[in-house]
């Protein structure tokens, strides 16, 4: 689609647990190359999420993505992948002792936002309707599907569920 526009139209893709395409065969190896390096050229941007870092050193593909983004986003790492996550994203054991200190719990989640310049801890606070929108907890989402096979719309659906595990309306 943004080889089509030829750049008239901003387009932003996303491809969350990338994992499974980064480590996918040599024709997607390829194809997401090609768009990491060449996406800017058409007006376009391409965020990967994926659970490691190391994720990105598997082939040329997923090099290209790291090497060619902008920004670097870190949420909680596991403690064995740390020295991976130093050595790829070249941090340093400052850096390191930051990252092990980002806590998460039922208001907020920490990350770290790293690019030229920039290595900042933050804060991910989302409302409670937010919260079970995009919740990926297994209780969250198996209630939000029972309210919609029952004939609720998503957002009746996610406002009960937001006022039985929040108690918020």
């Amino acid at each position: 689609y943004i080889y089509v526009k030829k750049g008239t139209t901003k387009s932003l893709i996303m491809i969350d647990e990338a994992w499974a395409m980064l480590n996918g065969g040599k024709s997607m190896v390829k194809f997401i190359e090609g768009l990491a390096r060449r996406c800017r050229k058409y007006a376009g941007s391409i965020i990967t999420g994926t659970q490691k870092v190391a994720d990105y050193t598997q082939n040329l593909g997923a090099k290209a993505c790291l090497d060619t983004s902008d920004w670097t986003l870190l949420l909680r790492q596991n403690p064995q992948a740390l020295q991976d996550t130093q050595e790829i994203l070249n941090l340093s054991d400052k850096q390191i002792e930051v990252i092990k200190s980002i806590q998460k719990n039922k208001n907020f989640s920490e990350l770290i936002i790293k690019g030229e310049g920039t290595f900042a801890l933050a804060r991910f606070i989302c409302d409670p309707f937010s919260a079970i929108l995009y919740s990926t907890k297994k209780e969250h989402r198996d209630r939000k599907e029972k309210l919609i096979k029952q004939g609720y719309s998503t957002v009746d659906a996610v406002k009960i569920a937001t006022k039985e595990f929040f108690n918020y309306v």
